[in-house]
């Protein structure tokens, strides 16, 4: 069965039955135990946390409701079903703006130990897979900083190629690298699809995003901290993928990469709400140095803000030096989540 199927649904099927029978005791990633509604008090500190002095205590049982109601519109498949939730949200008063405040929380957040776990779900007409490092002292009560790495390809370009066993050990040992780089925040490296890579089609781009947006209804991720790394191939998708997606980022780090599109340059404005921190090195001989020169004096001209940092002596890949200060320049970027103005070209 598994050689006639398509090659970018081999590899996470692999996976999945290779997580699946994994002892307790295994250094690979784990699985995501089965969500359950949290209890009433902690999604009402929850409330408390995200609307500040907005949470009137006299409205928690209509907000409580609400969010039910709210969440129930999303698995409803029928548009009849749907229309009588909307009408059974709005028979409750509860101001529209807190009502979207809210959205974000789950509530079946589960409480997940620490450690890397594997997600392979479906979500309508797309594919969630991923790995999510969860940090040691991680509490769903509070809003964590997401990182998101984008992993190259040359660990799975060999002969022979990887098995199952292989590429799960091995996207296991990066995502705890990175968790030690971020100790303080979630995780995510999405698995690569060798036919879409991360784009620029929106298939590709999609096995990104998707995964961001399953990995918010698993762990209480902090929307004003989001942040994408990515180096050389990876380097070139964190780009693109800022540029189209540019309201879900605070911050990314672009290694080696670039953006020479004129569809894609076209879309630089709407970068004024995110922070680009750019590394390239002069000597670099596999993407050019202009690459990275070009996109930042364009970002000047727009007056947008931008972090370049260029070495000279390291070629193609940054060293350590460079990756930490690159780090701590992405993470020192929150986003303005209500900003008085956003530009979408």
């Amino acid at each position: 069965m598994l050689k006639g199927m398509p090659r970018v649904y081999l590899a996470p099927l692999l996976l999945l039955l290779i997580v699946q029978a994994l002892p307790a005791q295994t250094t690979l990633p784990a699985t995501v135990p089965t969500a359950r509604p949290m209890p009433r008090e902690a999604v009402e500190a929850l409330y408390r946390t995200e609307l500040g002095e907005l949470f009137k205590p006299d409205q928690a049982d209509a907000i409580y409701a609400s969010h039910q109601f709210m969440e129930a519109y999303f698995t409803t498949p029928g548009k009849d079903q749907r229309n009588i939730l909307v009408k059974q949200i709005e028979a409750l008063g509860v101001d529209a703006n807190i009502l979207g405040r809210i959205a974000r929380i789950r509530l079946d957040w589960p409480a997940l130990q620490p450690g890397v776990y594997y997600i392979n779900e479906r979500v309508g007409p797309h594919n969630a897979f991923y790995f999510l490092g969860v940090p040691k002292a991680y509490d769903r009560m509070r809003a964590w900083p997401l990182v998101v790495k984008l992993p190259g390809a040359e660990a799975f370009v060999t002969k022979p190629p990887p098995d199952g066993d292989r590429v799960a050990e091995i996207y296991a040992a990066w995502a705890r690298d990175e968790m030690a780089n971020h100790p303080d925040a979630i995780v995510l490296m999405p698995l690569l699809n060798f036919d879409e890579l991360w784009g620029p089609s929106y298939a590709g781009m999609n096995n990104v995003i998707q995964p961001i947006l399953h990995a918010a209804g698993r762990v209480n991720i902090d929307p004003a901290r989001v942040y994408m790394v990515g180096h050389s191939m990876s380097g070139h998708a964190v780009w693109n993928l800022a540029l189209h997606y540019t309201t879900y980022f605070a911050s990314f780090d672009a290694l080696a990469g670039g953006a020479h599109a004129d569809w894609q340059r076209l879309r630089l404005m709407n970068l004024r709400n995110v922070l680009p921190v750019v590394w390239h090195d002069a000597e670099d001989d596999v993407v050019k140095v202009d690459e990275a020169r070009d996109l930042v004096r364009v970002m000047h001209g727009l007056k947008l803000n931008v972090d370049y940092d260029e070495t000279k002596g390291l070629g193609h890949a940054p060293s350590q030096q460079v990756l930490d200060r690159a780090y701590g320049k992405m993470r020192n970027f929150t986003r303005e989540l209500y900003p008085p103005q956003v530009l979408m070209q």
